[in-house]
């Protein structure tokens, strides 16, 4: 299944590649194994012993330590893992990592079971930035449904340069779409927050400008080194990209996403929610949730099903056919409209991003995987997309 990235260590490849050779070296790609098997351990085999930009302490001779570590003695020990000594509650940037992998094709993540795929242990036998390297997480990072969103909204614009701040990676923000609630009229939260917009975006970026897709226009006159150094940088801040290295193939040719949200990760985490009055925004949200990810599992659907047969997809069309099943789609009926030609975004974020063409149509530009795509999603529903695309 695949999850929205939310953190920031997996930007950078060669702490990728550094736990794909760790994983290597401890599994097969047949073996099962689980978030704590790949967090740091300081008394056993661990991602140090294959981390290639450790920085040695002033000090303590002998000691290497995770540059991006504020603290060389953090027994957590690496950034894209943390250890096993931390709080088990606290396993963000692990699943985070695992996530990201899972997303790249180089992990296989089903719930808790994990396993190396071939394509990871390619890439871990493949030598940093090599034309094996680079080939294998060029091919990866097109697999991801973020990366090729992003990169649809570069494309559509069609420009030799873009402002990071015109590229929204996230779920969609419906505006205002109301439950009532104890008398009360509560806003749904169904959108991603501008911090995690911002995360996820910095990664995306980060993975481009190493394969020189697009890169900071101060970098202009830099060489490729220089450009991945900036990926490898603590923090990366840069606002202005040109065009470079584009995969303008993706949306000149058939193209398929391989790993798009799947039917649990279509909403954010409801149970994370921190706005004010959030005890009941949470719960509200909790309520509608599955309509949510219906309504957004059949655009998406929609989507895909114009792609197919290379024609427009009418929103409006769509959604009087939704409007027949108003258990399994509506939340607020007097917005409904309004808040769908906001959610066929989903599009984007899923990894299938359009072309609007008027008011009423856009056209696809890609399609998906729809076995990752309809993983989780329940019969009735499927049952009912088929009947509304029939």
């Amino acid at each position: 299944m695949s999850y929205l990235i939310n953190r920031n260590p997996p930007a950078r490849p060669i702490c990728l590649h550094a736990i794909c050779q760790f994983t290597a070296t401890k599994f097969s790609t047949d073996q099962i194994f689980n978030m704590k098997d790949i967090k740091f351990d300081q008394n056993s085999l661990n991602i140090h012993n294959f981390c290639s930009i450790l920085e040695k302490h002033n000090s303590i001779k002998d000691l290497n330590y995770c540059p991006y570590k504020e603290n060389p003695l953090d027994e957590s020990g690496c950034a894209l893992t943390n250890g096993v000594y931390i709080d088990s509650t606290k396993q963000k940037e692990v699943s985070n990592t695992i996530n990201a992998l899972h997303s790249l094709g180089l992990f296989e993540r089903k719930n808790k079971e994990i396993r190396l795929t071939n394509l990871g242990l390619k890439f871990a036998n493949s030598e940093i930035n090599s034309e094996t390297f680079l080939s294998i997480f060029k091919e990866s990072i097109l697999k991801n449904g973020l990366m090729i969103g992003l990169l649809g909204q570069i494309y559509i614009e069609n420009k030799k340069s873009f402002k990071t701040e015109d590229i929204y990676v996230g779920y969609p923000n419906t505006g205002k779409e109301y439950v009532t609630y104890n008398d009360e009229r509560i806003i749904i939260s169904s959108g991603s927050e501008k911090d995690s917009n911002t995360r996820t975006k910095s990664c995306l970026l980060a993975w481009g400008t190493w394969l020189n897709f697009f890169y900071p226009i101060d970098l202009k006159n830099s060489q490729i080194a220089d450009k991945r150094n900036y990926v490898l940088q603590k923090n990366r801040n840069r606002r202005d990209y040109l065009i470079d290295e584009f995969p303008f193939f993706i949306f000149e040719n058939e193209f398929i996403t391989e790993k798009p949200l799947d039917y649990n990760n279509l909403t954010k985490l409801t149970r994370a929610l921190r706005e004010n009055n959030q005890q009941n925004i949470r719960k509200v949200t909790l309520e509608v949730e599955p309509k949510i990810k219906n309504r957004r599992l059949a655009l998406l659907h929609s989507l895909n099903d114009a792609y197919k047969k290379n024609r427009l997809l009418n929103i409006k069309n769509l959604i009087i056919k939704m409007k027949s099943f108003p258990d399994q789609f509506i939340v607020d009926d007097k917005n409904f409209e309004d808040i769908m030609f906001e959610e066929i975004k989903i599009g984007f974020a899923a990894g299938i991003p359009f072309r609007v063409i008027d008011d009423l149509n856009v056209k696809p530009l890609c399609g998906l995987n729809m076995q990752e795509l309809n993983l989780n999603a329940p019969y009735e529903i499927l049952k009912i997309i088929k009947h509304i695309l029939s």
